[in-house]
């Protein structure tokens, strides 16, 4: 299974931000899914990415924009607390203002079984557990997505390259799925196509970029 190590109503979207004097800012979906998309673009272009899990972080930059991190390797089947830091840092923004984590799951390493292939569309573990979930929480934990984690996404890039976006906020919804219920894609969202995907849309954050 992938993992993701830890070391230690959507129109009311909102972020909590660093700086307490600055407005919460809703998130704009659709720009939000544009660079999902993007992302998984690059994932996909990278030599390695067949076989290994690659990721790229969205986050509220200072100027109010959406920007998302270059897609840079994982550990295998598991991206680390520690990669995830260091990008954050190198990016010059803190935990609190991520929105989306975008990651693969990649054939060489879960596309062996159909129920395997089924189970890797979605985000792995649960909230208890190591894994895609525990992750999103800890994010919250940080202040990530404002107090519930409503504006906190994860994005997973399945083994077919397709991407879905899931919500934290919905997460009850995916975690008590048992591994045939996914293999049957019960509660699986729409893949994402070209720019915004299935977006719905929330008060504009101003756009989005790349980070360079």
């Amino acid at each position: 299974m992938p993992d993701i190590t830890i070391a230690s109503g959507l129109a009311a979207l909102a972020l909590l931000l660093d700086a307490p004097e600055r407005a919460a800012q809703r998130v704009d979906l659709c720009a939000l899914d544009a660079l999902a998309v993007e992302a998984r673009e690059e994932i996909r272009r990278l030599p390695s990415a067949k076989r290994r899990e690659h990721y790229s972080l969205i986050y509220l930059a200072d100027d109010g924009r959406l920007a998302h991190t270059p897609a840079k390797p994982g550990l295998s089947d598991k991206v680390t607390l520690q990669q995830i830091e260091a990008t954050l840092s190198a990016a010059g923004v803190g935990p609190e203002r991520m929105v989306g984590f975008v990651h693969n799951h990649p054939i060489e390493q879960y596309g062996f079984s159909p129920t395997e292939r089924g189970m890797n569309r979605y985000p792995s573990g649960g909230l208890a557990s190591q894994g895609d979930w525990r992750f999103a929480r800890w994010l919250v934990e940080q202040g990530a997505g404002g107090p519930t984690g409503e504006a906190v996404f994860l994005y997973v890039v399945d083994i077919r390259n397709a991407v879905r976006r899931f919500d934290f906020a919905e997460r009850d919804s995916y975690v008590a799925l048992t591994p045939r219920d996914q293999e049957k894609g019960l509660n699986l969202p729409p893949t994402l196509s070209g720019k915004g995907g299935r977006c719905r849309k929330a008060a504009p954050s101003g756009g989005a970029r790349r980070a360079r």
